[in-house]
This record gives structure tokens, C-alpha cells and sequence, in this order.
């Protein structure tokens, strides 16, 4: 029997016992796919098509042991040449996981199928595909291929189309239209709270505008544009403090520029009226030109500054005089103040030593002469007084 004759009759055999169960040997190796979805594209009418499949940026992650390295190498391969993005590294925004299981499978039966006296082992991959973090199962397909020829061509085109399959389709169209219809919500919600940004913003427009009317209708502009008191354009300059842009900025500005003048022409006047300018012509004492000077002071160009110097100049030579003689008159109060305080002092003195000689003629008295007998008792008292109060 050739060698082609034997791998059939091996087959065969294999078909025939495979309900007997195949015991597992070797490393279970598993591939991740990570994969999020893509810009939008118009939706698959026919999942075989290239030009019509959904795809997504997927992550090919290599397990452990060589043989999972290959089938994760051919598998990015694959992908790269059906359109698909592969990315080189992991990342957590993805939308699908599929997961490739590879099981190295031995047949321990008795037809065992050997080439060249070695027994042909075979690789079982199992891919499903779930959407991640749910569970949610996909697709899914199981390969089988020789341990020394690998995956064949039409094995990845399996495991392609499990990743394309019409469910993942409709799991991506259907996420999609999710997505359009989030972001629609998104953009409603925005132009509603625009909108109600808007509102507000108007609603306090014209709330400001309300209370604007309503400070200016408190103004009587005639007040200060024509002022009679100084305190006529006061409710203008209050007006303008609290709405600096207002509506009626310009008409307070202008009943400003007509009415400054003329308050300060009045000012001018209650200065002049309370500067006590008679006194300050024959001055009795030196603070009767003091009002002459905190008019100087207050108006250095007013209607009567020529006036009020030609007082003080007047009246120089005399307030000195007064200065001189209020001086002299200070420091005799103060030398009789001095001389007073002293004084009192001096008999505060004597009182308070009298007052503490007769407490200590009473101490003698109850005390060290309170047993003497009469004879004698003066004589003790003054003895103690002479010793005990006048020394002090």
C-alpha cells in the first residue's frame, strides 16, 4: 500500500471512531481581539462583500507557545488584506472581543494515521466573537488543521467571515444608528439649553432695562441741570454709579455738564457765607480768620480767593499781637496751674498726716495705754504719741 492510500484509509478510520472521544493534549492557547467601531460608512447589504462590510479597528493579541504566535500573525495578516485596521497595541474603548481558542489534539486510537512512523496531530480553533463587557455572544466558528501544514487559506476565510458575520453586521448597524441617535439627543439638548440660555439671558435684559427705567423716573434731571441746592444733582450722580451703561447715560452726563458748574458757583458761596469774613476784619482773637483760610483752602480760585487774601494780609500784623499775647496768657495758666497743682499737693500732705496721727493716738489709746491707770494714762498716751505718730 503507497503512502496516499494510507493517509485515506487513516482519514476514514478517524471519521468513523470520532464519537469515541479524542483525549487533549497540550497548551490551550488563546488569541483576544479588541475592536472598536469605525468612521460611519452606509450599511452592508451583503456581509460577503468587502465593499460592504462594517469594520473596526481590531487588536490581534498573541498567547502563549509559537503555534499561537503564527495563527496570530496570519490572522492580522488576513485581516490587513480584507480592509480591516489592526492596531498594534490594547486599548479599553473597544466594542468587540473575539476570543481564538487553539487545542492541540492527539488521536490515541488504534488507527492512528502516521507518516513516515509519526502520528499527525491536529490543532482545534475555536473563535467567537462577543461584544465586550457583556458576554453577548456574536458569531463564532471551530477550524481544524495539521500540526505540520497550519492553517490553510480557507481556514482564515472561516474565521473572516465569523468576524463579518450578518449578526455582527447588525450589531454594528445597530450601534451605529444608537450612536446617531445619542448624538442627535446630544445636539437637542444643547440647542434647548441655548436656547433657554438665551431666554434667561433676555429675561434679565430686560429686567435691567425695567430697573433703569425705573431709577431714571426717580431723577428730576431739571434738578441738576438747573440746580438751587448743592445737593441738586446728587440722585444724577447715584443714577450714574448704579447703571454706568444705561439708557440714560447720555441725558444724566448732559444734566451733569449744566449743573457742576453752577453747584460749584454755590459751593463757592456756602464757603464764602460760613468763613466768618467780619471777624477776620478785626480780629479779637488769632482763630478769628481760621474760616478766611479753610476757604482758601476749599476754593483757591473762587469768586472771593482775591478777597480773602487781602483780609489775611490785613489782619496779619494784629493776629500776630494776638498770638504773641495768647502765648504769654498760656504759659501763666500754666505757671498758676503748676503753682495751684502744687499746692493742693502740699495740703493733701498735711491732711493726710493728720489724719494719720490721730488714727495712731486712737491705736495708743485702745491699745498699748488702754489698761494704765488714770494717773498715769495721759502720760502713757503722749509717750506713744511721740514714739509712734509724731516720728512718722
Amino acid at each position: 500500500m503507497d503512502m496516499n492510500s494510507q493517509e485515506r484509509d487513516g482519514r476514514m478510520k478517524l471519521r468513523n471512531f470520532a464519537t469515541a472521544g479524542l483525549l487533549l493534549l497540550g497548551q490551550r492557547l488563546t488569541l483576544v481581539v479588541l475592536s472598536a467601531c469605525e468612521a460611519e460608512q452606509p450599511p452592508a447589504r451583503s456581509p460577503s462583500s468587502p465593499q460592504s462590510v462594517l469594520r473596526a479597528p481590531i487588536y490581534v493579541s498573541t498567547g502563549k507557545g509559537p503555534e499561537a504566535s503564527r495563527l496570530a500573525e496570519r490572522l492580522s495578516v488576513a485581516l490587513s488584506q480584507a480592509g480591516y485596521e489592526v492596531v498594534s497595541s490594547d486599548s479599553n474603548d473597544h466594542t468587540l472581543t473575539a476570543e481564538v481558542s487553539v487545542t492541540l489534539r492527539e488521536n490515541h486510537s488504534l488507527l492512528q494515521v502516521r507518516v513516515n512512523g509519526k502520528v499527525k496531530q491536529k490543532f482545534v480553533a475555536e473563535a467567537t466573537l462577543h461584544v465586550n463587557g457583556t458576554g453577548q455572544i456574536l458569531s463564532g466558528e471551530r477550524i481544524e488543521y495539521n500540526l505540520d501544514d497550519g492553517p490553510s487559506d480557507q481556514n482564515m476565510r472561516s474565521l473572516l467571515l465569523a468576524i463579518r458575520s450578518p449578526a455582527v453586521q447588525e450589531y454594528l448597524q445597530q450601534l451605529r444608528l444608537a450612536q446617531r441617535a445619542d448624538i442627535a439627543r446630544e445636539q437637542k439638548q444643547a440647542h434647548d439649553q441655548e436656547l433657554a440660555k438665551q431666554k434667561e439671558q433676555f429675561k434679565a435684559k430686560q429686567e435691567q432695562q425695567h430697573q433703569d427705567d425705573a431709577a431714571w423716573n426717580q431723577v428730576v434731571s431739571s434738578e441738576c441741570t438747573t440746580p438751587t441746592q448743592l445737593t441738586g444733582c446728587d440722585s444724577v450722580k447715584v443714577y450714574l454709579a448704579q447703571f454706568p451703561n444705561g439708557l440714560h447715560v447720555t441725558e444724566a452726563k448732559k444734566a451733569l455738564e449744566a449743573g457742576v458748574p453752577i453747584i460749584a458757583q454755590l459751593t463757592d458761596a456756602r464757603d464764602w457765607a460760613t468763613s466768618r469774613a467780619e471777624s477776620c476784619k478785626s480780629p479779637r482773637v488769632s482763630s478769628d480768620c481760621e474760616g478766611i483760610s479753610s476757604y482758601l483752602q476749599a476754593q483757591p480760585v473762587g469768586a472771593h480767593a482775591a478777597d480773602a487774601r487781602e483780609l489775611l494780609a490785613r489782619a496779619e500784623p494784629k493776629l500776630t499781637a494776638l498770638r504773641k499775647a495768647e502765648e504769654k496768657q498760656t504759659k501763666e495758666a500754666e505757671a498758676k496751674s503748676e503753682r495751684d497743682t502744687e499746692r493742693a499737693t502740699q495740703a493733701q500732705e498735711r491732711n493726710d498726716k493728720r489724719k494719720a496721727r490721730e488714727q495712731c493716738k486712737k491705736e495708743c489709746i485702745g491699745g498699748l495705754c488702754f489698761n494704765v491707770r488714770p494717773g498715769a494714762f495721759e502720760v502713757c498716751v503722749d509717750r506713744c504719741v511721740q514714739a509712734n505718730c509724731d516720728s512718722n
